[in-house]
């Protein structure tokens, strides 16, 4: 009999962003590895077409807006009851900004950063409570950014809020180390996705995207599965020796 060691089987796994993009395929490779997923985005719609996608049977959507920050707690609380007890969660949902200095806006900045940041947070505390969580245990992904750990002209607030991500795995891992759940991160360069072609738009020509991100990836740049690999690696048992830690995949981008 062979074993895969990237089962995830009878595993509950809770992906934000889940409507298309990283999301979707990431969501779609936990049906395939074996495990439920429940789906979160905004757009019910969407969602709708993207469970059509994955599977039906095991995976289950829930339309929610995460800047309601408040209400994140009954969202958990609502998949534990519809799904079961969860043993996984990858968020992935964000946006992107490009700010330069001089356009700086600190609101602009706070729903920026609570988006990506202080929802991995509600999230993440949501999940850990005793009567959601696996009693295995569970792993916990943030999905960071190659702009995390290498500088680019007018990203400095978008960096910045990846960045708390990378820093916040690595004291979260500690201090649930001893309940089981693990804390990982990953940081991806630049992905063929929806979010892509509207940063191409903000560029003159193909040439300047060209020159300012293709030819920065020496192995060209990646597509979402080559991200939701390794998330569902880190979700796995195949990672149980595995916490704190940041996986940078990004196509040679940050050499």
């Amino acid at each position: 009999m062979t074993i895969n060691p990237m089962s995830l089987s009878g595993k509950n796994v809770i992906v934000t962003g889940a409507s298309s993009g990283i999301g979707l395929v990431t969501s779609r490779l936990i049906c395939d590895l074996g495990g439920n997923v429940a789906m979160v985005s905004r757009n019910e719609e969407k969602l709708a077409a993207a469970q059509r996608e994955v599977s039906k049977e095991t995976a289950k959507i829930f339309s929610f807006d995460l800047q309601n920050t408040g209400k994140i707690p009954d969202l958990v609380n609502l998949i534990r009851a519809e799904v079961g007890p969860i043993g996984g969660l990858v968020h992935c949902a964000g946006d992107f900004a490009i700010t330069p200095l001089r356009s700086f806006d600190p609101n602009e900045y706070r729903n920026l950063y609570d988006l990506h940041v202080t929802v991995f947070f509600m999230l993440s505390k949501a999940v850990c409570m005793k009567k959601n969580l696996d009693p295995t245990g569970a792993s916990i992904v943030a999905v960071s950014s190659v702009a995390a750990i290498s500088g680019s002209e007018g990203l400095s607030t978008y960096s910045s809020v990846k960045g708390a991500l990378i820093s916040a795995v690595r004291s979260l891992a500690v201090e649930y180390a001893p309940k089981g759940i693990r804390f990982n991160c990953v940081c991806p360069g630049w992905v063929n996705t929806p979010m892509l072609d509207r940063i191409k738009e903000l560029y003159p020509d193909p040439e300047s995207f060209d020159l300012a991100i293709t030819k920065r990836h020496l192995l060209g740049l990646g597509q979402p599965e080559d991200v939701s690999n390794s998330i569902c690696f880190l979700l796995s048992d195949a990672a149980r020796w595995i916490t704190g830690t940041n996986i940078v995949l990004d196509g040679g981008y940050s050499l």
